[in-house]
């Protein structure tokens, strides 16, 4: 398994007031063998501005920057997804049967992001960093074990996750003679929710079109991680239900304790 990269960066500033920055990235990956996309490429643009230094802020704002960025990133899938695998059964001394269905067309994973932002400097001793970023995840590839033909199983890649958040942070410095202070608080919030799974996906023998609204992932026991479409990454479910009475309410055993009379 190998990857070979081109990277090139590009950065232009103007006037110590305006910075671009240009990247791009392409990807031959050994994980895409057989597959109709031979490489991907992904690229980022990221511009900024320092507004203090283009108008006239009031006194107490000592340094201001808005920043904003896009990005697309891009992975391959696991290998051996676009060939046919066998496994060796030594009990048998043979090959068993194929294991899941060769998909050709497979393409890799991406991710679609941007972000805005702003750094300031305020009454000599204060720092403020504020973040907002949506990123979006797309085809990404599944296993529902649902069985083709000859094959066992088939993946199948459809599905887009978004995250979106907000990082807040707030410095305090100051030095007096030979003590320097520092301090600060920070406040961050992270989204996730699966927009689709399998919508309108294509079964590669009879060409049917079939769509899937929720797949398990497995799990411990009675619980288990459903993928939901509404839901986010990382839900677990649990297969156990509360007890409950003749109404449907859910059943409360009452403990009362007794003490004994103390005696004199």
């Amino acid at each position: 398994e190998q990857t070979q990269s081109i990277f090139a960066s590009v950065e232009v500033g103007w006037k110590s007031m305006l910075y671009l920055t240009l990247t791009g990235r392409n990807d031959w990956a050994s994980q895409l063998a057989n597959s109709s996309t031979s490489s991907f490429f992904y690229p980022s643009v990221g511009l900024s501005g320092v507004i203090s230094e283009m108008v006239q802020l009031p006194a107490f704002i000592d340094y201001m920057k808005v920043r904003g960025s896009f990005s697309s990133v891009g992975m391959p899938y696991p290998r051996n997804l676009t060939s046919p695998t066998y496994e060796y059964d030594e009990t048998n001394q043979g090959w068993k049967p194929k294991t899941h269905y060769p998909i050709g067309d497979l393409k890799p994973e991406r991710t679609n992001s941007f972000e805005v932002g702003m750094n300031m400097r305020f009454l000599k001793n204060f720092e403020l960093d504020v973040t907002y970023y949506n990123a979006k995840t797309m085809n990404q590839t599944f296993n529902p074990e649902l069985p083709v033909g000859e094959y066992a199983r088939i993946y199948i890649q459809t599905g887009a996750v978004r995250n979106q958040g907000l990082e807040l942070a707030l410095n305090y410095n100051n030095t007096w003679k030979d003590f320097t202070w520092n301090t600060g608080v920070t406040y961050s919030m992270n989204k996730n929710k699966i927009l689709t799974l399998a919508d309108n996906a294509i079964n590669p023998i009879t060409h049917d079109k079939f769509s899937i609204s929720s797949l398990n992932m497995g799990g411990l026991g009675s619980t288990r991680f459903i993928l939901k479409e509404g839901g986010s990454m990382g839900d677990i479910y649990s297969l156990m239900d509360l007890k409950r009475d003749a109404n449907g309410a859910v059943y409360i055993l009452s403990l009362i304790h007794i003490s004994e009379p103390t005696r004199q």
